[in-house]
């Protein structure tokens, strides 16, 4: 990524097969941990097909990490490794 830009950051899931999900209903929350980078805009979208999509927005050089939180039936989180914005 470079900065100033936008990017879309998907999120695919699946079972416990490793199977894609066909389809949505999960709530996907997607955050960015350094705001002074990067932030996240204008919500998630369900696309209704196992997919789940955010805007990325950097501002910024440095790194920051993009996690995103799911509920659908039982909570989890999951965190991207460090991004770098040069």
């Amino acid at each position: 990524m470079t900065y100033p830009s936008s990017q879309t950051a998907t999120l695919t899931s699946r079972d416990s097969f490793g199977m894609p999900l066909t389809t949505g209903g999960a709530t996907v929350t997607f955050t960015s941990n350094n705001s002074g980078v990067a932030t996240v805009t204008g919500g998630t979208t369900d696309h209704n097909d196992g997919t789940y999509t955010a805007t990325i927005n950097t501002s910024g050089t440095g790194t920051f990490i993009l996690s995103a939180s799911v509920t659908a039936g039982t909570s989890f989180s999951i965190s991207s490794v460090p991004i770098t914005v040069p």
